[in-house]
C-alpha cells in the first residue's frame, strides 16, 4: 500500500507528529508550506490565527506538484487552533 504523509505545522509539534507517522507506515511526507511565513513569535502566530478564523481566511500554500491519486492511504496533519482546524 502507497501512503503519504501531508502535515502543516505551525511551531513544530504536528511535524513531530507527522515524522514518527510517516517513519512507521513508510509514507512519503511532504509539507504544506503558506506563501506567507507564520511568526515564530507565539504571541503573533496566535494574533494571526485568531484573526484568519474570525474572517474565515485560508491562507494560499504552495502548489504541492504530486497526483494524489497515486496513494492509497493520505494522512492529514494540522494543528487545532482555538479548537478548529
Amino acid at each position: 500500500m502507497k501512503s503519504l504523509v501531508l502535515y502543516f505545522s505551525a511551531t513544530g509539534f504536528t511535524k513531530i507528529v507527522a515524522k514518527e507517522i510517516a517513519r512507521q507506515m513508510g509514507s512519503k511526507i511532504v509539507e504544506i508550506k503558506p506563501l506567507e511565513a507564520y511568526s515564530k513569535n507565539y504571541r503573533a502566530l496566535m494574533t494571526r490565527g485568531i484573526n484568519e478564523i474570525n474572517k474565515d481566511v485560508r491562507p494560499d500554500i504552495y502548489d504541492i506538484e504530486m497526483s494524489l491519486e497515486d496513494y492509497d492511504m493520505i494522512f492529514i496533519g494540522s494543528p487545532n487552533w482555538l479548537n478548529t482546524y
